[in-house]
């Protein structure tokens, strides 16, 4: 996929291309665990399908030499200068790295997707994708998320949803690139990256679509 090459600002709190691709492997073979037990139903709640992946990446996680050292659930951030507001990401990774930076974290915000009956796109992109957009989620970050719980097949049409809903609102969240197939960044086949412009600064941030089929 196309980069951008006139990019406005760097941001303040990259994050290592090969730490994201750790994650998203994680993410994708926990995923794949979960599919296979066929646990996850159509109405279930995000909040418990990700507690059950989280359960499924622990267990994958368990004695391994990843240069992950932990991740958190439903993490509560604020935004600089409104102490107020806080706001709960789904998952955030935090690598091995020095200096330690709190700030300094891979973030996941999981929505569900469906491929019949209604799409759930359009939440998919309001709720999530503007939430990247907005800073309160990955603020200074050069990569940040968005994983899709596929809950009613097909995949294929889930996917076009999430195109169409991406294209239709480019404008509204500062589209530099396009969503479009990217799996140099994930051996998933349903792996997909923008890039967008924060409305808080002036730096652009890939944000990478993980969907995962769980039906």
């Amino acid at each position: 996929m196309p980069r951008i090459s006139n990019a406005v600002g760097q941001p303040r709190l990259p994050i290592d291309i090969a730490f994201v691709r750790t994650v998203l492997e994680l993410l994708a073979a926990g995923a794949k665990e979960l599919q296979s037990k066929r646990t996850v139903m159509p109405r279930m709640r995000e909040d418990n399908i990700s507690q059950r992946l989280n359960e499924e990446m622990d267990l994958l996680h368990r004695g391994s030499e990843s240069d992950i050292v932990n991740w958190g659930m439903r993490t509560a951030r604020t935004v600089s200068g409104r102490p107020t507001d806080v706001f709960e990401v789904d998952f955030s990774f935090h690598a091995n790295i020095l200096p330690r930076d709190q700030r300094r974290y891979l973030a996941v915000e999981a929505k569900k997707l469906r491929g019949t009956g209604r799409s759930l796109a359009g939440d998919y992109v309001k709720q999530g994708v503007m939430r990247f957009v907005t800073g309160h989620y990955a603020r200074g970050h050069n990569y940040a998320v968005i994983l899709g719980y596929v809950v009613a097949a097909p995949i294929g049409t889930a996917v076009a949803r999430v195109k169409s809903a991406m294209d239709r609102r480019a404008g509204e969240t500062n589209q530099q690139v396009s969503f479009s197939p990217d799996n140099t960044i994930c051996s998933h086949p349903y792996t997909y990256s923008s890039v967008h412009l924060r409305t808080t600064d002036t730096t652009t941030f890939t944000l990478v679509h993980l969907l995962t089929e769980l039906c």
